[in-house]
This record gives structure tokens, sequence and C-alpha cells, in this order.
């Protein structure tokens, strides 16, 4: 080491052995650093000779100890000086507390009990403690308030919280001919979430915006003749409060759309991914949904006889509703609500607090402390006191607010009184199981006037299950009601009712206008059409069977009973685009129909020479192959090569470019 140390110690502080030795350390590694790098570089650069990169190797495993880094005690201060009260005041610590307590160091406050009372109870101040629990906790607190720091951090060195305007336009954004929200400095791009490296400004950022939103959606339901109420009813808006939107004309409409929106939404919000981004304000919120009511219910009962619901007073619009399942958070100081997601983007003391936590009592209202004690709020105070006795109830739920109507309605005291007045059920995306229905009454009400959408790759309104279930199906069918696909597009929970609220206002229309003789149509969905068999049981034994039992699948089958089961034109019109063209497979319990028994005939007009090749290849393959692979395995490998060739083919041919328009899937 004696190698090493450094002529001149320019320490300037209490010195002793370690502190020398640590010294000289960072003096060895400041001298040999640069050598050190030059030689990582060399090992490094693949571009120079093996042997070159290999001598560099070898000096550099060969350097003392002390030129590496990790030798470094405190490594922040690479090659600097100790830190802390010995270098700053060249005093040790118990010399140093001795001079602050007399006040004899300048720069350095003295703490007294009575800035430390003041620092204990101050935190106090801002929670629900009582006096009475001050004055029995004031003696310890003066035990305690002597033993304090004596350096203490003040709550106005942290770093303030950041702040941004809930206006687009300070914002950076605007709205465009196309209803999306662009950037006013690139046009073609998106909202951007990503604007620092540190979350608590992205967050915030989002917070502003996502009020801006607000006020734009809000403003447009207006519009439309909604208005805004606040829960519990009478409340003023300085009060605790749940903001909801009904019709105007509530009290005289015959008919009743009540919406239960995604329990992670703002009020008025289906998708915050789609009201800022590819899609825009009206399609992303419910201001599409309202419209789509509006036009598409206009006069469902018009056309009912003496069995219907209604009275045949021709077109008139339906009574909205639509609920706030999200916004349960009360905010004191912003006086509104917030979703559980939203609270922590809301300000705080500064920007480096860990959040606020809940409250209790203080962040909940009345009535509404929960979404299923909102959902009974909105049905036994907003449609019993605000609608009129004769009106009929149609209820559409999305997700986990799905759930939570289901449970208020299965009682026995809430289907008694609604029970009567309900005319249909739309559940989209929600897991409440039949099996846990208790009241009969809404069991046969969910078997006969009820519906289910899930995310599923079929085409939009193609039946999935029946009300008992389709064990062979990944999804969730096991509702007690039919289950339809909301289509592909629909693979998110906050997108169901995007894409799904023209088939279900559709279905509603139809159960308003066949009145109190509407049943669900009977379903017949073939089993296992999407189940994966393991091992060689996914083919038939002899070629390839149409079902389950080897049975073929003939014309007037499977899917021409489907087709003649739909309720509506958009089911059958989703079963004809899922039945397969003339020629095709036909995929019926797991296994595909041959035409014939040697090979495959052409799928349409235009691919004779594909299907000409594919039957040459099953030729080829009939019976047992040299290999040992069984003919029907090898057909399958040669369509399997012919339709990926083919694809490859049409990508090729399309040429597609990779989209550079700024569309960023920010997680909302």
């Amino acid at each position: 080491m004696s190698m090493f140390r450094a002529k001149k110690l320019d320490l300037g502080c209490f010195v002793n052995v370690k502190i020398i030795r640590d010294h000289t350390k960072r003096k060895v590694f400041e001298e040999f650093e640069p050598q050190r790098q030059a030689l990582r570089y060399i090992v490094r650069n693949t571009a120079l000779p093996v042997r070159t990169r290999a001598e560099a190797q070898l000096q550099l495993t060969q350097m003392h100890c002390y030129t590496r880094p990790t030798q470094i005690r405190n490594r922040c201060v690479m090659g600097g000086k100790g830190r802390g009260v010995l270098r700053d005041f060249k005093l040790s610590r118990y010399n140093f507390r001795m001079q602050a307590l007399e006040g004899n160091i300048p720069g350095v406050k003295k703490a007294i009990y009575r800035s430390a009372l003041l620092d204990l109870f101050r935190p106090l101040l801002l929670t629900h403690i009582t006096f009475r629990y001050l004055i029995l906790g004031f003696l310890p607190l003066i035990f305690f308030g002597g033993i304090v720091i004596m350096f203490r951090r003040r709550w106005s060195g942290l770093p303030a919280d950041p702040v941004y305007p809930a206006d687009l336009t300070e914002l950076g954004y605007f709205v465009n001919g196309d209803d999306e929200i662009r950037s006013i400095e690139d046009p073609k791009k998106y909202f951007k979430y990503f604007i620092t490296k540190n979350d608590r400004w992205n967050e915030r950022q989002r917070f502003a915006l996502k009020e801006a939103i607000e006020r734009l959606i809000h403003a447009r339901l207006e519009g439309l003749g909604l208005e805004k109420l606040r829960l519990p009813l009478g409340a003023r808006p300085a009060d605790r409060h749940i903001p909801i939107f009904a019709s105007a004309d509530l009290a005289t409409a015959d008919r009743i759309v009540v919406i239960f929106g995604e329990p992670a939404q703002d009020l008025g919000i289906l998708a915050q991914r789609v009201a800022s981004g590819p899609g825009g304000l009206d399609r992303g919120s419910m201001v599409s949904v309202v419209r789509s009511a509006m036009t598409i219910m206009a006069g469902a009962g018009a056309d009912e006889g003496e069995d219907g619901r209604g009275k045949g007073k021709g077109e008139t619009r339906p009574g909205i509703v639509l609920a706030n399942t999200g916004q349960l958070w009360w905010w004191p100081e912003g006086g509104r609500p917030l979703t559980h997601a939203g609270r922590h983007a809301m300000p705080m003391a500064s920007a480096v607090h860990w959040g606020r936590a809940d409250g209790g009592p203080r962040n909940e209202v009345a009535g509404n402390e929960t979404v299923g004690a909102h959902v009974r709020c909105v049905f036994e105070t907003v449609v019993r006191g605000l609608a009129a006795p004769r009106a009929r109830i149609h209820v559409v739920a999305v997700g986990d607010a799905a759930d939570e109507v289901e449970a208020y309605l299965d009682g026995e005291e809430a289907w008694r009184e609604w029970g009567p007045r309900m005319e249909c059920l739309a559940l989209l995306g929600g897991f409440y199981k039949a099996a846990d229905l208790k009241c009969e009454g809404f069991k046969r009400f969910m078997r006969e006037r009820a519906r289910a959408y899930v995310i599923h790759d079929d085409p939009l309104d193609f039946p999935i299950s029946g009300p008992d279930g389709n064990p062979k199906e990944v999804a969730f069918t096991e509702f007690g009601c039919p289950v339809y696909s909301a289509g592909p597009d629909a693979s998110l929970v906050e997108l169901l009712l995007i894409h799904t609220h023209p088939a279900v206002l559709g279905w509603t229309r139809e159960v308003a206008r066949a009145g109190a003789g509407y049943k669900n149509p009977h379903i017949e969905v073939a089993a296992a059409r999407g189940a994966e068999e393991e091992g060689e049981n996914a083919l038939a034994a002899d070629g390839w069977g149409g079902g389950l039992d080897g049975t073929p699948v003939e014309e007037g089958g499977t899917w021409e009973s489907l087709a003649s089961s739909s309720s509506n034109t958009g089911e059958a019109a989703a079963v004809e685009k899922r039945r397969p063209s003339v020629g095709e497979g036909t995929c019926a319990g797991g296994a595909l129909k041959q035409n014939d028994g040697t090979g495959v005939e052409a799928a349409a007009a235009g691919n004779g020479q594909m299907a000409a090749t594919a039957s040459e290849r099953a030729a080829e393959t009939d019976g047992a192959r040299d290999d040992g692979v069984p003919a029907h395995k090898a057909e399958v490998l040669a369509l399997l090569s012919s339709m990926e060739k083919f694809a490859t083919q049409r990508l090729d041919e399309a040429g597609g470019e990779e989209r550079d328009d700024g569309v960023v899937d920010e997680g909302y």
C-alpha cells in the first residue's frame, strides 16, 4: 500500500488510520481510472484483433485492487472527501451536540420543546382524533417532545406537487374534425402520457386531461337532454354527493334504460383509451350509447297489442339513467368524487408524498359507500322516486357492476318490487354464477328475458352458450341466461359496450315490441367448437367425421339450426358469417368434415390450383406412409402448408407499413 500512498494528504478533517486508508484508495482510483477505462474500451471493442483485446484484458486483471471502485467506501463521492459533521465542523459528534445546544454554532437551529410539540400536534390536527383523546395523550406528548431529532426537514423544503390546468388547449391538445384529441404541436399525435421520467408528473398531467375530457362529455350529455342529479337527492353542491345523469322527462317516460358502467371509469366515460385516442370522444363515452338508445328505442312499444307492455302512443323517447359506479370516493378539497384509481393522482402536499390514506366515513357518501350500495340507491331512490310507476325498466350493466346488479335483484324483497317492472337485463363482462342465484323468480327471468355478452373471437351476436352454460368453451358461460359473443374487437371489458351497444339496444327494442310474451329463443350450439383435444383423440378414427360421434354435419344441421333459432337479423347475420363456405371444412365437435374419402374439394372458384395440390397430396398420403405418419395427419399438414403459403402471399401483396401516428396504449 505504501507504493500508492499519496505524498500529500489533503484531508482537512479529523484524521485517523481508516480515513488515511480511504483517502489513499480514492487517490489511487483517481490516478489510474483513465488507464482502466481505456483498457475496458479495448476489451469491449470487437473490431480490434483478438490478441490485442486479450492483452488488454490481462493488463486490466493485473492492476492493483485499489484501482477498482468497489474498494472505495461511499462511492457516491468518487474520489472526494469525507462527508458529515466531522468534515464540516472539525468537531466530534459529542462536542458538536454540546455546542449546538448552547447555540454557539451559526446556521444550526436549536430544537426546543415548543417547536417539538408543535410538530407532533400538527399531523394530529389533520386526523379525526377527538379533543378527549388529545387531552388523554397530552402527557405522553410532553414526554416524547423532548426526545426529538435536532436536525429536522421542513415541509417547505420538499418539492412542490406539479400542477396542470384542466383545459385541453392549455395542455397542448385540441379536438379535430374526427372528434379525436390530437396534439397542437403535431396533429398526427394523440395524447402523450410519458412527458417525463417521473411518474408523478405523468399522473398529474393525465389527471388534468381526464377532468377536461369529463367536462366535454358532460356538456354533450346535457345537450342530449340529460340532467345531472346529486345522490342522495336534495344534496347541495357543497355537500358530499355522487353525481349521475338522468333524462329530464323521466317522470313521463313509459320505458327507462338504466346503464351501470364499469366501476373503474368516470361518470359518462366508457374507455379513456378510446376517448383520448383513436375513436374519439363520442365513441369512447356514453354519448354514443345515449344517442343510439334515443334512436333505436324510440317508439319501442308503438306496435304492441293488448298483451304488450306499452300503450302504442307512437314515437316516444325512452328515459335514460346513467349510474356512477366509479366515482364513489369523496374528495373534500376538490368538492367532487373520484375513482379509487384517480384519487392517487389528486394534488398532494408535495411531489414526494406516498399518497393519501382512505379516511373512511370522511371520504364516503351516505348510501353510496360501495358499488352494491350505489346500485341499490339508484333503484330505490332514482327509479322509485323519479320514474313513473308504470314505466318498464331495461337494465344494461358492465363489468363488476353487472355482478352487483344481479346480487341486488336476486333478493326476494327487491325482486318482489322490481320483478313485475323489469323488461330485460343485459350483462356485459360479468362473472355471477347461476348456481349462486337464490330467488326463483329471478332465475326464471334470467333464462327467459336476460342476455350476457362475453369477450370472444366469434362475430358479434354469435351464440356461445345456452342458459345452462357450455363446458367446452374457455370463456365463462354459467350465467343462467343465453350467452353471445361481443365480437373480436371487444378485447377488454371497457370496450364491450362500445362495440355491442347497437346489438344490445336492438335486442331491448325487440323485447319491448314483443311485450309480456317474449322469451329467449332456444339456442343449439355446436359442442366443443373451439376446444382442443389431447393426442390423437382430436381427429376421428375413420377420416374426419363431423361431430363427436363421427356423424357428418349435413345441410340443415347445426349451422341451419343456429340461423333459424336466432331471434333477430343481427344474430342470423352473425351465424351466416360464421358458417363455412361451400367446400370449406366444417368445424363441429372439434373435427373437420371431409368432402370425400380421398381428396379435398376446391374451397371456391379461383382456388382450384390450391385445392388440386391439396387433393394430390392427400391422395399420395392415402393410407399409412413409409415414415409412419397416418394419412389424416399428413393431409392436415398439407392443408396447413398451403394455407400458410397463401397467407404469406397475401401479406406480401398488401405490403403493410408500420404505423407512425403516435398511438400509444397508455393502459388506462
